[in-house]
């Protein structure tokens, strides 16, 4: 059996890289921490830096207290993965350990749910891991954190720290000298198109073709190309509306991407009439205190307030917070922003007593996620301190 490895004379072989073996060092002596009190961590890098970091602990006296979360062995979603940490807690109590959880990549694909809907479940858990002390490290590649500032922000937020990893030099040369390896289609946008487009060329079924025209255009979306975002975006309503059963939350998901779009394009009224058909549908598809229909109402208040319609943007902001209001606790991170939103709407209606009192309500619920500093309580407290001076 080998010895147990001691970070003081393991990092030198583990990585090469100078920044590498820095990071390295840091995320050792963070988890190293007696005094660590629960939270997320990401460590950012390609799988083959994963492995890395992986069989490192294998050997290091850490390991009594790591517990690792193979998202694919066995095949797990995030339910399986609240279900997973909640059976460690049952065996270990108030301990504070440390959770590796990885392979979300694969998993991802494997569940066929693409990274919208994964990081969209991850988000309604969140506050399920601060019911324990221990540490959470998520491992994904750039890529893949992208997608979880898109789709789970709150989630994001919550993240205590960063470590990033580059390829080394060998990984380099072997993405080189295999250009078609599985692990490049995570690199970037422009190449997770590429391997998207390739894969969809040899799939005629317009079912399957679904999921994968949806992320080519919201990869299109997020690198500002937005008339091909368009483009594949229309190409999955154009199947969804052939389906039997047209009202479906997907098409009215689909309704809401073309929505942001026309948005980002400035063509506010077919942005407009496009979140009003995904409010349409939800309406009559969901539970009234659902948060898609939230996000509908939301979306609609602030594309009425780009078009200077102010009492009707604030008439649907209001809707959105009352389906909150309903089904979150009242402190809930959650309605942050909802209150920031209502404060400007109210200041730019010169109702300044009521935007006063949505800004308050905004910085109580920020102070207790956000240390002070942070840039987002800051610009939260500056909204607030400016509208004093007009009451």
């Amino acid at each position: 059996m080998k010895n147990k490895k001691q970070a003081g004379n393991s990092i030198q072989p583990l990585f090469s890289h100078p920044d590498n073996r820095y990071n390295f060092e840091l995320f050792y002596k963070y988890l190293s921490q007696t005094q660590v009190h629960g939270g997320f961590v990401l460590c950012k890098g390609m799988p083959a830096e994963r492995n890395r970091i992986l069989s490192f602990f294998q050997y290091d006296s850490l390991m009594g207290r790591i517990h690792l979360i193979d998202m694919v062995n066995p095949l797990i979603d995030t339910i399986g993965l609240q279900e997973t940490i909640a059976a460690a807690h049952e065996k270990i109590g108030d301990q504070r350990d440390i959770f590796f959880i990885y392979n979300i990549e694969d998993c991802i694909e494997r569940l066929n749910a693409g990274e919208r809907d994964f990081f969209e479940r991850l988000n309604l858990i969140r506050d399920f891991f601060m019911r324990y002390s221990s540490v959470f490290v998520f491992f994904m590649t750039e890529w893949l954190v992208k997608e979880m500032i898109r789709h789970a922000f709150d989630f994001y937020d919550w993240i205590k720290l960063t470590f990033s990893f580059i390829p080394e030099e060998e990984e380099k040369k072997l993405l080189q000298a295999m250009p078609g390896i599985e692990t490049q289609k995570y690199s970037d946008p422009q190449e997770k198109i590429k391997y998207l487009q390739t894969k969809i060329e040899k799939i005629k079924d317009k079912q399957r073709r679904l999921p994968l025209l949806r992320d080519i255009g919201t990869l299109y979306y997020q690198i500002g190309d937005y008339n091909l975002a368009l483009q594949y975006t229309i190409e999955t309503v154009d199947i969804l509306e052939m389906s039997p059963d047209k009202q479906t939350d997907d098409l009215a998901a689909a309704y809401n991407n073309i929505s942001q779009i026309y948005l980002a394009m400035g063509q506010l009224d077919r942005a407009l009439e496009f979140q009003l058909k995904a409010l349409k549908i939800r309406k009559s598809v969901l539970d009234p205190n659902h948060p898609d229909l939230a996000q509908s109402y939301n979306n609609a208040a602030m594309i009425y307030r780009a078009m200077g319609q102010q009492v009707r943007a604030l008439k649907f902001l209001l809707k959105a917070l009352k389906i909150l209001e309903s089904v979150l606790a009242p402190n809930h991170p959650d309605f942050a922003v909802p209150y920031h939103n209502l404060s400007t709407f109210c200041n730019d209606m010169k109702n300044y007593p009521a935007a006063l009192g949505y800004a308050e309500k905004a910085v109580a619920i920020m102070q207790k996620i956000f240390p002070n500093g942070h840039p987002k309580l800051d610009i939260i407290k500056k909204n607030r301190d400016r509208i004093k001076t007009l009451v």
